[in-house]
């Protein structure tokens, strides 16, 4: 754009893009870094920065970078955490536990209830598959093996 980091963003947000690419500079390696902006309107820009050091043909030391919005990202995370905060909530309210199954590992996850529902400390939040099929009714295990089965496929 022809502009300045101090003209387009303004002296707090070029100020610490600055202490970014000093840092570089000064360790001589790549490093990561997670940036925000704020645009005229007000919005709250997120960026993921890859800087790494790099001379010019002169020799006088610099840096190079890549920079990806993840504006979208970080709103999805933050309304997946805010959803998940919600839901243990809920759960912890009305004494309900949840699991879920890893169908590489085959190891059932459990909330911290239910764990202590089925008699566990609320520590034991993973168990094996077959340990939890022989939590289930034994006339219900065959129905539960087989819809297993069909979502492993």
């Amino acid at each position: 754009l022809g502009l300045t980091d101090r003209e387009a963003f303004g002296p707090a947000e070029s100020a610490a893009y600055t202490n970014h690419d000093q840092a570089v500079i000064e360790r001589g390696v790549p490093m990561k870094f997670e940036e925000t902006s704020v645009d005229p309107d007000g919005t709250t820009r997120h960026w993921s920065s890859i800087k790494f050091p790099e001379t010019d043909a002169s020799g006088r030391p610099g840096i190079a970078g890549v920079t990806v919005e993840v504006t979208d990202l970080v709103k999805a995370r933050s309304a997946a955490q805010l959803s998940e905060d919600r839901c243990r909530l809920a759960l912890e309210a009305g004494q309900m536990g949840a699991m879920w199954l890893d169908l590489e590992t085959m190891i059932l996850n459990t909330s911290p209830t239910f764990a202590v529902l089925h008699g566990n400390p609320e520590t034991t939040t993973q168990i094996t598959l077959a340990d939890a099929i022989n939590l289930v009714h034994p006339d219900d295990r065959q129905m539960v093996t087989d819809e297993i089965g069909r979502a492993h496929v």
